[in-house]
């Protein structure tokens, strides 16, 4: 039996066939002086095929984004605070014990093809279970509110604060591959101007060569997102809390 599904599987796979990802994990490359911006770990199958994992490496050359995926194993230790996505020599290791890069889970990554043997990486769960969780603690940061459509219409989450922890994030769905980035509050730049009949406050946050920005419209309660990259615009209601 466990012939036949590997059988599947690799034919699947030779004939194109796209299997069904779930994302788990979103992982960043701080080295920039290589090629490979990150990563995303996933969990896939055939229909109601055993499930596999896979690692699909993004990479950025004069200019040019592109990607690929790998087929890869899973090697979970202590419960699952230490995981290891690998092919033997090529692995993306996480460590939820010890504090990564900005507050995300510490990673390394052994990447041949690329010459890559890093620890400056890390990695966050994408799952939709860890998103939901987040995102129902609250949804403003300082006086601004995104109406809720923008999750279920756009795909962007806008500003999240966790009330527990006092943890001030945005969740931005990157509109070139769909994945789901955690930019910490300090990532942002912020500008303030106002005109003859209106203000605008401009949040901006970066993730690589990806730029969003959220401005918001004083006089009409209005927010607007914008990707550069991607050439899109949404609009949504705000709400605006008395501090």
């Amino acid at each position: 039996m466990k012939l036949i599904i590997t059988f599947l599987i690799s034919y699947a796979s030779l004939a194109g066939i796209t299997p069904n990802r779930e994302s788990l994990y979103n992982c960043v490359n701080y080295d920039n002086s290589k090629e490979v911006e990150g990563a995303t770990i996933y969990k896939s199958n055939y229909g109601s095929s055993k499930e596999f994992y896979e690692i699909e490496v993004k990479t950025l050359k004069y200019g040019r984004q592109s990607s690929y995926f790998k087929k890869v194993n899973l090697v979970s230790k202590y419960d699952g605070k230490i995981q290891s996505y690998t092919t033997g020599s090529f692995r993306i290791k996480i460590d939820k014990v010890r504090k990564g890069i900005d507050g995300n889970f510490w990673a390394f990554a052994r990447l041949p093809k690329h010459e890559i043997h890093s620890m400056d990486w890390s990695c966050k769960s994408s799952s939709k279970g860890y998103l939901q969780e987040k995102l129902s603690k609250a949804s403003c940061i300082e006086n601004i509110c995104l109406g809720d459509d923008v999750m279920d219409n756009f795909g962007w989450s806008g500003f999240v604060q966790d009330l527990n922890v006092e943890e001030r994030i945005v969740f931005v769905k990157m509109p070139r591959d769909g994945s789901i980035h955690e930019f910490p509050f300090e990532d942002m730049g912020k500008r303030s101007e106002c005109f003859a009949n209106y203000c605008e406050e401009e949040f901006a946050y970066y993730r690589g060569n990806e730029k969003v920005e959220i401005v918001s419209l004083y006089t009409n309660d209005m927010a607007r997102i914008w990707s550069p990259s991607a050439q899109l615009m949404y609009i949504t209601n705000i709400k605006f809390l008395t501090k």
